[in-house]
């Protein structure tokens, strides 16, 4: 059992989400896009500013459908990174599609733009990026990639929720976004995910996609899947997303404590935020030579840490002879510290001090 966990989710007033549960019980709806998956929507569509938004199961759900209504043939290619989570490759498989792997900015540990022209083949449809930790993407250079080859962009924001690229929110700047709210993110719905766009004909597939292929009649005109979220998961998400600003000005806060500490020790460096940009700082990363040595230091105060993320061509079932360096030297150098909303100023003092000790400065 660790004293000071690596994450924790934030959960809202255990009587309000009681008070819900009593409209739930009465409605007798516990599914099927009812009062309050509708509402889950109308919150994320006026936060983020975006034209079209589709409530999901998870955001799993909503990057392999995402892909889905783009109506692409087997075998052609989606360029993305490998230093993501693993639902980013697996949404690809799932369509019949080829993942095609970029390195990364070794700076933003974002995807490279540079590197993916060198990719691009005439097979090559979709670029998939993620907003790593929430820090976002360098968009504009992949908005000009796309419209130069006729590409769709794509972003896998599962971390972003509340990032800003150049004062714009994130789930704003692609042809299709995809939001988790899983149990590990700055705000929760336990499972869930939204899909954003500003295309109507995406939207439009989309609602289909997300209910079986059909929308009332039962008669699938294209290819779907059950991606509802209950009324109990939307529920906890409409008493989650309301307080995202809030807890994001603590998230700030901490990474802020812990860039200040740890700027001059060790080896220690950090993720690059652009000055116009915000990360939700999902998660706090840092890179060091002896990652594995602090991380076993931290393990033994009964302090969680996370080597995050393994690179997926390196994975057994991608694995196929891409050479990412970037990649591989940060993945073997990043280390993921503690940080969630309710985080105790004596205990981020704590993992502090203990890193501090470690490299010999008191």
């Amino acid at each position: 059992m660790y004293k000071i966990p690596v994450c924790r989710p934030s959960l809202p007033d255990f009587d309000q989400y009681v008070e819900g549960l009593k409209r739930i019980w009465k409605s007798k709806y516990l599914s099927n896009f009812a009062y309050y998956a509708n509402k889950y929507e109308e919150l994320g569509k006026k936060y983020l500013g975006v034209k079209y938004v589709r409530v999901l199961g998870n955001a799993d759900v909503g990057l392999i459908l995402g892909l889905s209504i783009l109506d692409l043939k087997p075998g052609e290619e989606i360029i993305l990174p490998s230093f993501t989570f693993n639902s980013t490759a697996n949404a690809i498989r799932w369509n019949h599609l080829k993942p095609v792997f970029a390195d990364i900015d070794k700076d933003s540990w974002c995807i490279d733009p540079k590197d993916i022209e060198k990719k691009i083949t005439n097979k090559t449809k979709v670029i998939l990026a993620t907003h790593v930790f929430g820090n976002p993407c360098r968009v504009k250079e992949l908005r000009k990639i796309c419209n130069k080859h006729g590409l769709t962009l794509m972003f896998d924001s599962a971390h972003g929720y509340g990032s800003l690229y150049q004062g714009k929110k994130v789930g704003t700047l692609g042809d299709i976004e995809v939001f988790s709210f899983s149990g590990t993110k700055v705000v929760t719905s336990a499972e869930g995910g939204l899909m954003t766009t500003n295309k109507k004909e995406l939207y439009d597939k989309m609602t289909m996609a997300r209910n079986y292929g059909f929308i009332d009649n039962y008669n699938s005109v294209r290819g779907g899947a059950n991606g509802k979220i209950s009324e109990l998961n939307a529920l906890l998400g409409c008493l989650a997303l309301p307080k995202n600003e809030n807890e994001l000005v603590k998230r700030q806060k901490i990474a802020q404590k812990y860039r200040e500490e740890l700027a001059d020790v060790g080896d220690i460096g950090f993720q690059k935020i652009e000055k116009e940009d915000k990360s939700t700082f999902k998660d706090f990363g840092i890179t060091t030579n002896l990652r594995d040595e602090l991380a076993a230091k931290l393990e033994g105060k009964k302090i969680q840490t996370k080597k995050y993320f393994r690179p997926i061509h390196l994975m057994d079932w991608y694995r196929d002879g891409t050479k990412l360096p970037v990649t591989e030297e940060i993945a073997n150098k990043c280390l993921c510290l503690p940080i969630f909303n309710e985080m105790m100023i004596e205990d981020l003092n704590t993992v502090i001090k203990t890193i501090k000790n470690f490299y010999g400065k008191n």
